[in-house]
């Protein structure tokens, strides 16, 4: 095994490793080797992609019962499953943000502000957020890089005059 280790899962690294040890007692049955062809890869995605899809629609269904609590629970649960679906961080803000829990609400968020941080309607969510949490200076930082990407929206005016 410090073979692989030594050789980064590299074939012909882990057999010049092997060579120099000369004699060796390891039991390289334990030791399995796949090849994966890029389809195999590509349909992993697919395959994946849609499970995160069927996981968006069952909470956008759940939403309609207006059980906050039970969606932000059950958004947890698929970003555990998908940590890398950026729509479920988004969903999950919301959910938590309606259902009280602000701080979980303002994590979310800023993961997903840290992967589309050009969302505008995700910077107004996490304004309002740090608003409510009492943050006026990142609630400030927020709302001015909204007015940065959408000058005089009335949103955006609306949340400054909140600060003032």
């Amino acid at each position: 095994m410090r073979g692989i280790e030594t050789a980064n899962g590299d074939l012909i690294g882990i057999r010049n490793f092997l060579e120099k040890q000369g004699k060796f007692t390891d039991d390289l049955s334990l030791m399995s080797v796949k090849y994966r062809s890029n389809s195999g890869i590509a349909n992993d995605r697919i395959k994946r992609k849609s499970q995160i899809d069927d996981s968006l629609t069952h909470l956008a269904e759940t939403a309609n019962s207006r059980d906050f609590v039970a969606c932000a629970s059950l958004a947890d649960e698929y970003i555990r499953s998908f940590p890398e679906s950026t729509a479920l961080y988004r969903v999950a803000s919301i959910f938590h943000r309606k259902s009280g829990n602000l701080q979980i609400a303002a994590d979310y968020g800023e993961a997903y502000r840290i992967r589309k941080g050009g969302d505008l309607r995700n910077l107004l969510h996490l304004s309002k957020i740090y608003l409510k949490l009492g943050n006026h200076f990142r609630a400030s930082a927020l709302i001015n890089r909204a007015g940065a990407l959408s000058p005089g929206d009335s949103r955006v005016e609306r949340l400054m005059s909140q600060l003032l």
